[in-house]
């Protein structure tokens, strides 16, 4: 459902953790400090996420997110 890239290069996601509001992808190996970091999601048929009034997470294209590594 998820698709990261790291300095335009994809990176397989082993892991997804939900803790509140937040999502937590566990990629395959680590984006290092300073590396652009993309993630889309594609909603899937089953087990989409959902927010936290219960709706269903829409897909979306890649966005930029912040890389906090030290």
């Amino acid at each position: 459902a998820f698709a990261v890239t790291v300095s335009t290069v994809t990176r397989a996601v082993n892991s997804v953790a939900i803790d509140g509001t937040k999502v937590k992808l566990t990629l395959a190996s680590a984006a290092l400090k300073g590396e652009a970091v993309t993630v889309a999601y594609t909603k899937p048929a089953l087990n989409p996420l959902k927010t936290a009034d219960n709706l269903e997470v829409p897909s979306f294209t890649a966005k930029n997110v912040t890389n906090n590594v030290n």
